[in-house]
């Protein structure tokens, strides 16, 4: 009996224990739909099992086969692995993970974020049009591999001989080539003693005006994989040898276990119009240690339409305005959004050149196969300020290269003889600015003068002592005769990389190259003394010798010199900020407030003074300019204004010899 009992109690003791293990299984089958299959159930057991556990972190082993898409399609997860790491070092492969893009894709969307029990992981993918970009290499004919597909243009650097793309041959810059996993090679960098010195160039080629969002393929290195890498302060990628192509969002090349994975690292949206354009990348000064690797670079793009989208409006241009239609929008709206350029220009096409202002006498003069035109700044026509413009197949003339509020006089007739018994008319034209020009081989070209200045009651900067405009070297015959005759210019002043001041370029102008290198934004408001010097020393003798000065697209090193100056001389806010953003309606791509501006125009308050205008001759001041010198030029350039005597000064920086001005170095 005894035997018996014992063996009952050991019989109940197992039944027990196999229902109480068995209850989270039975709570597990209960849920499992009927329908489903033995692997499913499988599948489930494990799921319920794991999730007692705390997830650290996930990981995307394979991304999915296609990434690439039509604008409209649906996002295929199918070849994606994503494993989920567990509290306790286990793993397991999961497939209830959730992905953020379940709608049809637009072509702004540029990345998948997978996510499961609070953790993220996220790919990119490729939002693609119909048309391709080609990349060509420099003329050098070496090896390289270009993959086109569905609207992604890829630069494989890999397996290039990297060593014939440099930008100077005169150089002799060592380019690192590392092998990759893969027995290929990668560009990793320019050796230490040459940092600075040269370029990797080549070569887009646009069937089609686009938008262009640039990827770059990024890895470690062994030696630095256990760092996090801020990518913007190592290399740098240039168009057209002037805009810098920034970084959108995350800059970070992440720490990683195996080097032979890469990052894809997003750049921002630029324009381009139709044709060549030539892509920089320099390594920058501080890049000397851990430079990472560069495997290739994509190129998504969106072709922009053929011609601009203009808001309506209800009347056209006034023939006292010499703006063109869309410029006249702009400057004439209340809109103080800064992004309400982008309404008329992108940066693609050019429509920096004014319309100039339509002088019409068509109800005065009887119809005839050839008519003249006598325009004069004297009510009286006397000779010494008056032309007659002959072979005029129109009842108009148009007129450019008048100042703001300038006032004129004209009339017109079928010949000379009759021009004394005309009709006279009056103009004034418009005040309102830029006084955008019209140089004929030279664009994004306009007057800084003729703006609201606050140093003075009333007070009006003057027009025909410094113009800004885009590189010149491509100037004509009668664009070089604007520049003497019209304009008055008598020196050039050239901001662009040393090894293109190759001037002089007109006959007449004297030139003054003081290279600022390209993309040095971040360092040019603290540096670069002796150039700020050079240049505001020719500004304080713009009176006697007006200036014109650039760089390659008259934009960010011109249009930071040029927001200083128009600063110091107490202009507006809202005139500097839409001066500095009207080169958009040239061919140079988009500019923002949010590039150098906006961050230069904070910065000035370190400085003292209890105006900007102040705040910004002090700062001019840290940079060896005496402050006699920029009381000088606000003479100069206002009317009335006092300037301030200095005691002790000395007047070295206006002095001259032989027509050249003689700089401390």
């Amino acid at each position: 009996m005894d035997r018996t009992m014992k063996n009952f109690k050991v019989i109940a003791i197992a039944l027990i224990s196999i229902i109480t293990l068995s209850i989270p299984f039975i709570f597990t089958f209960a849920n499992i739909p009927k329908n489903s299959k033995p692997d499913n159930i499988q599948k489930i057991i494990n799921l319920k099992i794991i999730d007692s556990k705390a997830v650290d972190s996930i990981e995307i082993v394979e991304v999915p086969d296609k990434r690439i898409y039509k604008e409209g399609e649906v996002f295929d997860k199918t070849g994606m692995i994503v494993k989920a790491f567990y509290s306790d070092g286990t793993e397991s492969t999961i497939d209830d993970y959730i992905v953020d893009k379940i709608k049809p894709l637009t072509i702004y969307d540029s990345e998948i974020t997978v996510s499961y029990q609070g953790k993220e992981e996220r790919f990119f993918i490729y939002i693609t049009n119909d048309e391709d970009i080609e990349v060509n290499p420099n003329p050098s004919n070496k090896k390289y591999t270009l993959e086109t597909s569905e609207g992604i243009t890829r630069f494989e650097i890999e397996d290039s001989d990297i060593s014939a793309w440099l930008s100077d041959e005169n150089i002799k810059t060592k380019i690192i080539e590392r092998n990759d996993a893969s027995h290929g090679k990668f560009l990793a960098g320019i050796d230490k003693k040459n940092l600075g010195e040269s370029k990797l160039n080549f070569i887009l080629e646009l069937k089609y005006s686009a938008e262009i969002i640039m990827y770059v393929s990024y890895s470690q290195t062994e030696k630095c994989k256990i760092n996090n890498i801020d990518i913007s302060s190592m290399f740098a990628f240039l168009i057209d040898e002037n805009k810098n192509i920034g970084i959108d969002g995350q800059s970070m090349l992440n720490s990683r276990k195996d080097i032979t994975k890469w990052q894809l690292i997003k750049y921002e949206l630029f324009t381009l119009p139709k044709g060549k354009h030539t892509i920089s990348l320099k390594l920058l000064s501080n890049t000397i240690k851990c430079i990472p690797n560069i495997d290739y670079i994509d190129f998504q793009t969106k072709e922009i339409e053929s011609t601009p989208v203009q808001p309506p409006i209800d009347e056209e241009v006034p023939p006292y305005d010499f703006h063109s239609l869309p410029q006249y929008q702009y400057i004439t709206s209340d809109n103080e959004d800064p992004d309400y350029i982008y309404n008329f220009a992108d940066g693609v096409f050019d429509l920096s050149r004014p319309r100039g202002n339509i002088l019409d006498f068509s109800d005065s003069v009887k119809d005839s196969n050839n008519y003249v035109i006598q325009i004069s700044s004297s009510k009286n026509f006397d000779e010494s300020n008056t032309k007659i413009y002959k072979n005029l197949t129109e009842k108009r003339y148009i007129i450019k290269h008048l100042k703001l509020g300038q006032k004129i006089y004209y009339r017109g007739a079928t010949n000379e003889s009759e021009l004394t018994n005309s009709k006279i008319y009056e103009l004034t034209v418009n005040t309102i600015g830029p006084r955008n020009l019209d140089i004929p081989g030279v664009d994004n070209s306009r007057d800084i003068g003729g703006y609201k200045t606050t140093l003075v009651d009333n007070g009006i900067t003057k027009q025909g002592l410094y113009f800004r405009t885009g590189q010149i070297d491509d100037i004509n015959e009668e664009g070089k005769r604007i520049l003497i005759e019209n304009l008055g210019i008598k020196v050039e002043i050239d901001l662009r990389d040393s090894y293109l001041n190759t001037g002089p370029y007109v006959d007449g102008i004297q030139y003054y190259p003081i290279p600022i290198p390209a993309n040095t934004e971040p360092e040019r408001f603290e540096k670069f003394e002796k150039e700020y010097y050079k240049v505001f020393n020719l500004i304080a003798n713009a009176d006697k010798n007006p200036i014109v000065l650039h760089c390659v697209a008259g934009a960010d090193r011109t249009g930071i010199m040029s927001f200083a100056l128009m600063t110091l001389l107490g202009c507006e806010y809202k005139d500097i900020m839409k001066d500095y953003l009207f080169t958009n309606f040239s061919t140079h791509g988009m500019r923002s407030i949010n590039s150098e501006f906006i961050h230069w125009w904070e910065k000035l308050d370190l400085y003292a003074g209890d105006t900007k205008a102040d705040r910004c001759k002090s700062w001019l001041m840290s940079k060896g300019i005496e402050e006699e010198t920029l009381e000088h030029i606000r003479a100069i350039f206002i009317d009335n204004y006092k300037e301030k005597k200095v005691s002790n000064s000395i007047k070295k920086s206006l002095k001259l010899s032989n027509d050249k001005f003689l700089f401390a170095d």
